[in-house]
């Protein structure tokens, strides 16, 4: 099974816009969660300084 790899940035970009273009509505849930727990374990967490 392949993996994400950064080189695959352009073409993930391409099918995200044209999903947009499309009318797909993309709830970024995922993307909030990670923007509220982030901070809070990088609190808590004495070797998030490590991330």
């Amino acid at each position: 099974m392949a993996g994400y790899k950064e080189s695959m940035d352009d073409e993930l970009e391409e099918v995200f816009n044209m999903a947009l273009d499309n009318g797909v509505l993309i709830l970024m849930q995922s993307q909030k969660l990670l923007g509220k727990f982030f901070p809070e374990f990088t609190t808590h967490h004495p070797l998030s300084n490590s991330i």
